[in-house]
């Protein structure tokens, strides 16, 4: 049984949007893990912040995070890769 640590790491640019970052740390391996990156919409509605919660359950629930992501040994090494892979930056900077 592995067991893991979820961490939202999030990141304001100056023109006001957010990107949250959906990690994960499995405890025993004390690898990180990408599940999802959010940019947040304005306004912010609670429907919203309930969905993407539920589809980050439901992928948890389907299979083992590490069966379809890429493992870190830091947090700031999984999010670098994660931005690259999807181009976060691009897209929020």
């Amino acid at each position: 049984m592995d067991r893991y640590s979820q961490i939202e790491v999030w990141t304001r640019y100056d023109d006001g949007r957010v990107i949250i970052y959906r990690c994960l740390q499995n405890l025993g391996s004390q690898k990180y893990m990408v599940d999802r990156a959010e940019i947040v919409p304005t306004p912010v509605l609670r429907e919203t912040l309930l969905e993407i919660a539920a589809d980050q359950l439901e992928h948890f629930i389907e299979g083992a995070p590490e069966d379809r992501l890429s493992q870190f040994a830091s947090l700031d090494e999984a999010i670098e890769a994660h931005d690259l892979e999807f181009e976060n930056k691009t897209i929020a900077s």
